[in-house]
């Protein structure tokens, strides 16, 4: 039998090393997703997938107002649908590019669209 997989933690813990503060910036994207259904999970999964491959584009070119405008919805997105570590990873993306830093762009992008590729296909 499969061990299920704590998709909040394992994004915690690759991004730990990125963003220590990370528990902190979160709790302020914290909400209640007790009635959240199936049915918005599969559309953020559809999304996500998308935003991924779009995100590795963005770095790829340099394209900061793509990177900029994925991040605030990554920002946005994040803790509605139980993933508040999105929303702060959707905050130091945004930062990152408007700084036109791609080394902290493509830092942050490669390990959310890792993690992402692993929750989209599970």
């Amino acid at each position: 039998m499969k061990a299920s997989v704590n998709w909040p933690e394992l994004l915690r813990a690759r991004l730990l090393p990125l963003l220590p503060d990370l528990a902190e910036q979160a709790e302020a994207y914290r909400v209640d997703t007790s009635e959240m259904d199936d049915e918005i999970r599969a559309l953020f999964r559809d999304q996500l997938d998308g935003m991924a491959t779009a995100l590795l584009r963005s770095v790829a070119e340099s394209d900061w107002n793509a990177l900029r405008r994925h991040a605030h919805s990554l920002q946005g997105m994040g803790g509605t649908v139980g993933f508040p570590d999105l929303s702060v990873v959707g905050f130091e993306l945004s930062a990152a590019a408007k700084a036109s830093d791609l080394t902290r762009c493509g830092q942050l992008v490669n390990v959310l669209t890792s993690w992402a590729r692993e929750y989209v296909h599970a």
